[in-house]
């Protein structure tokens, strides 16, 4: 066997072992991403359980943790469904902090009438959401919206 085959061979085999690699290990990026997913579809299903993605230093405009706590079962009964449409741009990751910057457009739906919660009527508006990594797991810590 030439030496060239033995080197395509080797960088075959490394090419293999790093995609399975990449598989099998989920990065701090994609662990942030699955927790914007998480929250989208727990807002979407109504779900208080939405309340454990939420460190309690969370901060929105004059927000806090115990506002949202207070108000989510009332938030979720004014509509009969919500929808969020959202578009993740670019998650940065720094030890236990992470920056999502993301697009999303909210709207609730009330007697069959669409109401537009966040963003634009035809596209998505952009949000950054902050996270920090507490006891192992990425809790939301602050939402900043355009």
């Amino acid at each position: 066997m030439s030496i060239k085959i033995k080197i395509f061979l080797v960088a075959i085999i490394a090419l293999a072992g790093y995609l399975i690699i990449d598989l099998i290990i989920e990065t701090e990026g994609e662990r942030v991403e699955a927790v914007i997913h998480s929250a989208k579809t727990m807002v979407e299903e109504e779900d208080l359980g939405l309340l454990d993605l939420i460190d309690p230093d969370f901060q929105y405009q004059e927000y806090g943790y115990e506002d949202v706590a207070n108000n989510l079962t009332d938030f979720y009964h004014r509509f009969d469904r919500i929808r969020i449409d959202l578009k993740i741009d670019r998650v940065l990751v720094t030890n236990s902090l992470a920056e999502c910057s993301l697009k999303a457009r909210i709207t609730g739906v009330l007697d069959s009438m669409p109401v537009l919660l966040f963003g634009e009527i035809l596209s998505r508006s952009p949000v950054v959401v902050r996270l920090r990594k507490k006891g192992g797991r990425w809790l939301i810590r602050r939402v900043d919206a355009s």
